[in-house]
């Protein structure tokens, strides 16, 4: 039986200019290097970010990070920080793949009213 290393993604600095804020750019950088980390079989992903960034923690929290530690003092401004996880097990890769189909395949309400039912014999 082989037990391979566990491998771990980080997310060193995400930031978004003042003017392109609440357009979704943040929420699509994270999608997108958690689908290649998940590419690369990551086990798991981690970053940290200030305590105090409400914005920030919503975001990382909607992706299903967790709060794994608190940092006192981390900054050079003495503020404090998270500590975020989130595990990418392979079960969590097939859902979110099983679920993606889903939805692409599922028929609008729309194509479901228009659609003609079999006529019975």
């Amino acid at each position: 039986m082989c037990i391979r290393d566990r491998l771990r993604g980080y997310i060193a600095m995400l930031a978004v200019e003042t003017e392109y804020r609440r357009m979704g750019i943040s929420k699509k950088l994270v999608q997108m290097t958690l689908d290649r980390m998940r590419e690369q079989h990551v086990d798991e992903c981690v970053l940290e970010t200030e305590a105090v960034n409400e914005p920030a923690l919503r975001l990382y929290e909607s992706f299903g990070f967790i709060r794994d530690k608190m940092l006192p003092c981390y900054y050079l401004n003495g503020n404090d920080a998270y500590r975020l996880k989130l595990k990418l097990s392979p079960k969590q890769i097939i859902n979110t793949m099983i679920f993606s189909c889903l939805l692409y395949t599922s028929p609008s309400p729309r194509d479901l009213s228009t659609s003609r039912m079999p006529s019975s014999a």
